[in-house]
């Protein structure tokens, strides 16, 4: 069994409703051992499974204590039970809970909490969570049974534990619904799994690549029928391979591109580019004509009959103005 499926079972056998950051992170741990990568979680092992008392044998719980880093509770302080019924009450913080934690632990009650160590303590909790507890056969015989969290403990006979946290699961809708412990563990976990899967499909399909971009390129071109054609499983190799060009492909291009620059030489706006050209051609010759002219009558004398008074002196003004240059 896959490690991250041995934790969901041993979450299920605990009574434990998972919460969705719990799927999510069952679901990432999936993937990464899919993907061989070392996993946080330990295999399944005895000490996750209901205990059983031995085939006719019939045990009585007499006390327990010695309890170490198990919540507040003093090593020396030893926590002792009746024949018939037991009435534990104390202050709050006195070890009320922390002993009914070690018992749903040992007994496997419905909802089981983690057990932590002092929490009012500075001081760090070193070495393991334990407890001893004490047992009666038929017999009369008393014998200690040693409890340490997260090894099997046998021989503890059976005990039943109801606190508030089992409430929710023994009474449902004000019914009693008490059962085996655990009947309904395959059916959890069956359940859980497919919480998982769903996680899963929906992180796939959230990553899926869409080809609504690449759409506006689909055409019937050969480069159209591949875009087309492109999926989550097409090869970076077949990508690069079609995206080489062969010396045919290249000519083709070529000769496409000078159909291209002779087709725009026809167009409209090609031809009134040429013709606003010749325009400038034209205008500046214009210009130059009418500067020429201007030159050219103020270097001859037109006579009286033009400038009306002959002030310029006639042909001989205009041989001393030459001479005089």
């Amino acid at each position: 069994m896959p490690r991250w499926q041995s934790e969901l079972l041993r979450r299920v056998l605990r009574g434990k409703e998972l919460k969705a950051e719990d799927v999510s992170e069952l679901a990432t741990a999936a993937v990464a051992e899919n993907e061989q990568q070392a996993s946080s979680y330990v295999a399944l092992s005895e000490a996750d499974l209901p205990s059983v008392a031995a085939s006719g044998e019939q045990r009585v719980l007499v006390s327990v204590g010695q309890g170490r880093n198990v919540n507040a509770l003093r090593p020396d302080q030893t926590l002792k039970f009746g024949p018939e019924l037991s009435v534990v009450y104390g202050d709050n913080a006195s070890g009320k809970s922390g002993y009914c934690r070690v018992l749903k632990k040992v007994y496997r009650a419905r909802v089981v909490d983690e057990i932590l160590g002092d929490v009012r303590s500075d001081v760090p909790a070193e070495g393991e969570r334990s407890a001893t507890f004490t047992v009666k056969t038929v017999g009369g015989a008393e014998e200690p049974v040693q409890w340490v969290d997260g090894i099997a403990t046998a021989g503890a006979g059976r005990f039943a534990v109801l606190d508030s946290s089992c409430s929710q699961t023994y009474l449902r809708g004000g019914t009693l619904a008490v059962g085996p412990a655990g009947i309904d563990a395959l059916d959890r976990f069956a359940s859980e799994i497919d919480r998982v899967k769903r996680s899963l499909a929906s992180a796939a399909a959230a990553v899926q690549p869409s080809k609504k971009t690449l759409q506006h390129l689909e055409s019937d071109s050969e480069a159209g029928r591949f875009v087309r054609s492109l999926s989550s499983a097409t090869s970076d190799a077949a990508i690069a391979a079609f995206a080489v060009w062969s010396e045919e492909q290249e000519a083709a291009l070529r000769d496409s591109e000078a159909e291209l620059t002779v087709g725009n030489a026809g167009t409209p706006s090609a031809r009134r580019l040429e013709l606003k050209g010749q325009e400038r051609g034209v205008a500046n010759a214009t210009g130059a004509f009418r500067k020429l002219g201007r030159a050219s009558l103020r270097g001859r004398c037109l006579g009286t009959e033009v400038c009306g008074r002959g002030r310029c002196g006639g042909r001989r003004g205009i041989e001393r103005r030459a001479s005089a240059r």
